[in-house]
């Protein structure tokens, strides 16, 4: 179920209203100014962090979990929904630029600590793993880069 931001409650929740329904979702444990901006609170909140609220804007909380698993849109340019999980998103560039500081320095210096060779495997593993999440989300990233980051990892350092 996509739900949408709609704003800050009284009581400090950010609350997301499903796009086709009158079903209201939010966050009791993470809590924002009444001026955050959608930016801020997606910085933050994630569909994992959502309980059920009710059928109104400042409803005491269900605390529920959803039926279904839910997925956070926001307008994007042109007013085209996009799925926003920027959390995610950042973690994989972070995992990308932390394999190619490794993976730099294994070149330089063509030596190959078995400890740095283990975590650019864990890095790309997990990297691969985000990479896949987000493509069966539909979450927009530059996948031609970030696969060629992979495979080019990959090949300098399975084979020592």
């Amino acid at each position: 179920m996509k739900v949408k931001f709609k704003g800050i409650d009284d009581w400090n929740r950010p609350v997301f209203k499903a796009i086709d329904q009158s079903l209201y979702y939010g966050s009791v444990d993470i809590l924002f100014d009444h001026n955050a901006t959608e930016e801020e609170v997606l910085q933050k909140v994630t569909a994992f962090n959502l309980s059920y609220f009710g059928n109104s804007f400042n409803c005491e909380p269900y605390g529920d979990s959803p039926k279904e698993p839910l997925e956070i849109v926001k307008d994007g340019i042109c007013g085209l929904s996009c799925t926003c999980d920027k959390k995610l998103v950042d973690q994989i560039y972070d995992t990308q630029l932390q394999i190619l500081d490794i993976g730099l320095c294994i070149i330089r210096t063509n030596v190959t600590d078995y400890l740095d060779l283990m975590r650019v495997h864990e890095l790309t593993d997990i990297m691969e793993f985000q990479i896949n999440y987000c493509k069966s989300k539909k979450i927009p990233l530059n996948y031609p880069m970030l696969l060629d980051t992979l495979e080019r990892v990959k090949n300098l350092t399975y084979g020592r």
